[in-house]
């Protein structure tokens, strides 16, 4: 595990490949690989990695993250990562998205989501 920030640049690069329109009221679900990681992790990576581990990837706390989500009036935001946003935060503390952000303060926040699950049940096969 690292701190690996997934930025905006990266976030709209995915949504224009996958050829998405965001809506108002849309959920975010980002699916960094963390929860398949930690489901296929023997004991000892996860302690090495979690347990005993301090920086985690997600998605990168600064202004033009939280303009961004503000613009895009997501009803919520998850990820499969252990925080929202990378881990741990960064100075400015200003820019710590879970703690000041007035584009999440409407927006639930949920973490330890298994977008491998939500990508299943959202397959347009099934």
């Amino acid at each position: 595990m690292s701190r690996h920030e997934i930025t905006v640049a990266d976030l709209d690069a995915i949504i224009a490949d996958e050829k998405l329109t965001l809506r108002p009221g849309d959920v975010l679900i980002v699916r960094s690989g963390w929860v398949k990681w930690y489901n296929e992790a023997s004991e000892e990576q996860r302690l090495a990695k979690v347990k005993n581990g301090h920086e985690y990837c997600g998605v990168k706390a600064c202004k033009e993250t939280m303009r961004w989500l503000w613009d895009h009036h997501f009803a919520a935001v998850a990820g499969d990562q252990i925080a929202f946003e990378a881990w741990p935060p960064q100075p400015p503390w200003s820019e710590c998205i879970f703690v000041s952000s007035p584009a999440l303060a409407r927006t639930r926040i949920t973490r330890y989501m298994d977008a491998n699950v939500i990508s299943l049940l959202s397959h347009p096969r099934l």
